[in-house]
């Protein structure tokens, strides 16, 4: 009766956080920019030809983004009702992964869907905006369920016996390992330290942890030998890191880190402490510190890229909850006497954090649609008048920037605030077929 229930619970979970994602969605529009630039193929021929020119002009993220401009030739409505799925599938993939032991736990979810909202850094660029979920939000997809056969095979040993694992391991490693190049990176470290747990412990190592590792590193290979890297900005073009380069950047990524991931760095070392010297469990914490290492890899891996948005931090977000998450599994499944008051506890702060969190995060994303539909009308209104140069005045822009971290933000308003004919301005204008919008003097 009482697992009766606690499933119960779970569904009514889902279907409230499928929902609260659906609305979120439904209220952020396609952003100025990636969503106008990657929009425009007719088939899935011309999706594969236009990825083919990207890879070669820009860089390798060609699994995510093929979807991407798949999903860009139907109606927004598909993508938000999709993109609440695979939501959904990332807070039970990690859930999975912190509790390997299969015993149902509430508490464990409500802390992995709490924290994904309150700690992933630029939430709205990786969760909302159309382009940056794919890369980000279903890259994290791919790249988790790749990696869960390992985790599940240490904790019970019996995973993937069918004869078909090493070739179907094989292919997944590859889309996983041609996803994004830290999180994916951080992936192959993962499943590496994973095989050398595994011959720490005599855990026999099987042939699909093999084949899944071989075609991660060859789907990060071509990722990364894009030809397009040259005009990337990156290291990956060839430009020489020096020292001093490397440390400027190190500074600049510390600094992030500390703005990001404080918080969530003093739960981890406080439950990894108390599981390695109070209940003494190795082997259980040693997975835990797997995944934290993982997590800081997935950091370390940006001093190649010249820039550090909140969003390229994601995966490294990702990563760290896991291994507090299987931390606090761990606690749960001991006789240690503090377990409930430290879980229960941890609850009752993030939930706090979320409820206030959500009401000013949910009307800065609506406050945002409203502004941006208004604008959106008024162009569509002059177009049809025949007038393609175009003059907003501040009735039309009346909008203030963003102000929270879930919205994922719309440049073309901060350009028009500080008059630049900019990037944004000239895609919204080719969308509109104008010649020109300006902002009144």
């Amino acid at each position: 009766m009482q697992e009766k229930r606690v499933k119960t619970v779970f569904i009514v979970l889902i279907v409230l956080l499928f929902t609260q994602m659906l609305l979120l969605n439904f209220f952020t529009p396609l952003i100025i920019g990636d969503d106008y630039k990657y929009s425009g193929s007719t088939s899935i021929l011309d999706a594969l030809r236009n990825e083919y020119i990207r890879y070669m002009t820009w860089n390798g993220r060609s699994v995510t983004l093929f979807l991407l401009r798949l999903l860009l030739m139907m109606p927004k409505y598909v993508f938000n009702v999709l993109n609440s799925f695979a939501y959904i599938i990332l807070t039970l993939l990690m859930y999975k992964y912190a509790n390997t032991k299969n015993k149902p736990s509430i508490a464990l979810f409500l802390i992995i869907i709490f924290s994904l909202w309150i700690f992933v850094p630029g939430y709205g660029h990786v969760v909302l905006w159309v382009t940056g979920s794919l890369v980000y939000l279903w890259g994290l997809v791919i790249i988790l369920c790749f990696s869960l056969p390992y985790s599940l095979y240490i904790a019970d040993n019996r995973i993937l016996s069918s004869k078909y694992a090493t070739t179907g391991m094989f292919i997944l490693g590859l889309l996983a390992g041609w996803c994004l190049e830290n999180s994916s990176g951080a992936a192959i470290l993962y499943v590496i330290l994973i095989i050398i747990y595994c011959y720490i412990f005599k855990v026999k190592i099987t042939k699909w942890m093999v084949s899944g590792l071989i075609g991660s590193i060859i789907g990060y290979i071509i990722m990364i030998s894009a030809p397009g890297y040259r005009y990337a900005g990156s290291a990956l073009d060839g430009v020489e890191l020096s020292l001093g380069l490397v440390v400027e950047r190190m500074s600049g990524i510390s600094v992030l880190v500390e703005e990001y991931f404080t918080i969530l760095n003093i739960i981890f070392i406080v439950l990894f402490m108390i599981r390695v010297f109070i209940q003494k469990d190795w082997k259980h914490a040693g997975i835990s510190l797997v995944f934290y290492i993982t997590a800081m890899a997935t950091v370390g891996a940006l001093v190649i890229a010249p820039h550090h948005p909140a969003r390229a931090f994601f995966g490294a977000a990702i990563f760290l909850i896991i291994a507090i998450t299987h931390c606090l599994s761990g606690l749960m499944a001991s006789d240690f006497k503090y377990g409930k008051v430290i879980i229960i506890s941890l609850v009752c702060i993030l939930a706090f954090r979320f409820t206030t969190s959500f009401v000013i995060g949910f009307y800065d994303i609506v406050q945002t649609k409203v502004h941006y539909q208004h604008l959106v009308n008024y162009v569509e209104e002059e177009v049809a008048k025949g007038n393609l140069d175009i003059i907003v005045s501040d009735s039309e822009i009346d909008y203030p920037t963003p102000r929270t971290k879930w919205n994922a933000g719309l440049e073309i308003f901060l350009e028009l605030y500080d008059e630049v004919d900019g990037y944004h301005i000239y895609l919204f204008s080719e969308w509109y077929g104008l010649n020109s919008i300006k902002r009144t003097e």
